[in-house]
């Protein structure tokens, strides 16, 4: 498939649960040579074709991580529903690499069963690691560098371990995702 040709369809759709990050998202995209356009609220399947007929993705720049996890099922769930009417070859859920997530707010978890529910996948990947950003993943623990370059298990990381909203308890991420 000629994934410049203006007939192709939409490659990625992506959701960011922030600004910055659904921008980061773009970015690469951009540079890995597929037009991206990004937006607040999803837009149609006809709108993108009329005004954005070249566009191989589609991102949705959301607030998810700052909502408790009923209010998340409330915004994201029919986000996630107009996602899957673009008919995309990959969607995305990005998250915020220090993997900010706690049951009672930004809940990845709560995230990925809405995404199931729609999508019916076989499998749901879950990638935070971002080693340009200087966050690692090993054997299921998660890890983040301060601004010095000193490397830190996330419940041992100075500022994440003892964030305000979403501290992180647990580098473990498979027992983190468990709760």
């Amino acid at each position: 498939m000629d994934l410049h040709m203006p007939n192709s369809p939409i490659l990625v759709s992506f959701y960011g649960d922030d600004f910055t990050g659904t921008t980061a998202i773009a970015e690469t995209l951009m540079q890995s040579g597929w037009p991206t356009v990004i937006f607040t609220k999803p837009p149609t399947p006809s709108y993108l074709r009329e005004n954005f007929p070249g566009v191989r993705a589609v991102g949705i720049s959301g607030i998810v991580r700052t909502l408790s996890a009923d209010c998340a099922k409330q915004v994201l769930g029919p986000i996630i529903h107009q996602m899957k009417s673009y008919r995309s070859l990959l969607y995305v859920y990005k998250i915020c690499s220090p993997f900010d997530s706690s049951e009672f707010t930004g809940n990845i978890g709560k995230a990925i069963e809405l995404g199931m529910d729609v999508f019916k996948p076989d499998v749901v990947p879950v990638l935070p690691a971002a080693p340009r950003l200087k966050r690692f993943t090993v054997f299921g623990n998660h890890f983040a560098a301060m601004g010095d370059g000193t490397v830190y298990r996330l419940d041992q990381h100075p500022s994440i371990s003892n964030h305000p909203v979403t501290p992180m308890k647990d580098a473990d991420l498979r027992r983190h995702m468990a709760r």
